[in-house]
């Protein structure tokens, strides 16, 4: 009888592991765009730099004057790629990915920021002496600006995919131009608020569009926003309105209104110290938006405190020793406080280049004044335009020399 065995089964052969084909380089980390992404950041490191060393000391709230068109031009150039260019990293990113490297970026970055150049060109020709009333009111007309679908529109262009850097540019105005008018209004000269404008700019191209529902904005008819008061009671730079006291509703409650005065004052002194400290270093020259305006610098006699001022201004000298000052206050409607010290107490002592010597302030009549304007705008066409902003007809003095 035969009995037959099952063969013994073979071992198993062990399976033999895939190999996964080699992985491609994840977007956004090649050489190329890393470099792109790094000299964007050092752009707007290096504009910031720039901008602040200028910027330092110019800061006088609403009352900030934009010096001359070349002085504004360079600064503003500075203070765009400053703001602006950290946002749009990830569109430089976005663009060396689609177009072969960091190559395409420079013309990118370069178009992008032409167009907030020529927004510069708008900010100078519109912007002039405004008080805290009407910051307020432009404040309050770029923040319901941010709630339009307007708004939301160029926003949602600035995060689409990357197209050429004039257009991107357009689209990225659009959706800031609430933001940049509320920098122009509190203060385009101010650092801080320079820095606040950056911040809020850069958060809105990097941030989701939609926010968890706990940081959303509520509106209530007639328009009023549930978290927020109708009106910013305060920002660096104006002044409060008086409030009426809740209890007799009669007597102003003035102490703020006060106190952010004399902040004002501290900022317009601590502005004309550093000009004054240029001024006495330079034999009477000073850099800057002045550099190359004739300046001098007068001391006067307060008309209430008896104490004395040292105020630079610029002025026209007549070729006899005399000077011409103009009181313009930048056009605003009331002259400047050195104007009633000088009537009250017109023999004055002035600084012109590193002499000094002691002067009778005059203010011209209509006759003299009509004779000399001429020759006062076509030196500085400065003196019109603010001229042309007021009402009251900008006094002229003549500093004669006594000595």
């Amino acid at each position: 009888m035969n009995i037959q065995t099952a063969p013994s089964p073979a071992p198993a052969t062990p399976p033999i592991p895939r190999r996964s084909p080699p992985s491609s380089p994840r977007p956004g980390r090649t050489p190329a765009t890393a470099a792109a992404l790094t000299a964007t950041l050092g752009l707007a490191a290096a504009s910031w730099v720039a901008a602040v060393r200028q910027m330092t000391g110019m800061d006088m709230g609403v009352a900030t004057r934009l010096g001359s068109p070349g002085f504004f031009a360079g600064l503003w150039v500075w203070m765009m790629a400053a703001m602006m260019v950290p946002g749009v990293a990830p569109a430089v990113v976005r663009r060396a990915q689609a177009r072969g490297g960091a190559r395409a970026v420079p013309l990118f970055v370069g178009s992008y920021l032409a167009v907030w150049a020529l927004a510069g060109v708008v900010v100078y020709a519109v912007d002039g002496p405004h008080g805290p009333v009407a910051a307020g009111e432009v404040a309050i007309a770029a923040g319901i600006y941010e709630f339009t679908p307007v708004k939301q529109h160029f926003r949602q262009r600035c995060r689409d995919s990357a197209r050429g850097g004039f257009e991107f540019g357009l689209c990225c105005a659009g959706s800031s131009i609430g933001l940049m008018g509320m920098l122009v209004a509190l203060g385009v000269m101010s650092v801080t608020w320079m820095a606040v404008i950056a911040v809020l700019v850069c958060a809105q191209k990097l941030l989701p569009l939609k926010l968890p529902s706990m940081f959303r904005w509520r509106w209530r008819s007639p328009g009023l926003a549930s978290r927020s008061s109708s009106r910013p009671r305060w920002f660096p730079g104006s002044r409060r309105r008086c409030e009426t006291s809740p209890v007799t509703l009669a007597t102003p409650s003035c102490t703020r209104r006060r106190e952010t005065m004399t902040n004002h004052k501290t900022a317009a002194s601590d502005f004309n110290a550093k000009i004054i400290e240029e001024f006495r270093a330079n034999e009477g020259r000073v850099g800057g938006f002045l550099a190359g305006t004739p300046m001098i610098l007068i001391h006067h006699i307060g008309a209430k405190s008896g104490i004395e001022h040292v105020s630079p201004l610029a002025c026209s000298p007549q070729g006899d020793g005399r000077f011409a000052i103009v009181a313009a206050n930048g056009g605003a409607p009331t002259h400047p406080d050195w104007y009633y010290n000088l009537k009250a107490s017109p023999t004055i002592k002035v600084e012109a280049g590193t002499q000094t010597f002691t002067a009778l302030a005059e203010e011209l009549d209509s006759t003299g004044r009509a004779e000399l304007w001429p020759k006062l705008v076509a030196e500085s066409p400065t003196v019109g335009e603010h001229q042309a902003k007021t009402t009251r007809q900008i006094p002229v003095f003549m500093l004669t020399p006594q000595d």
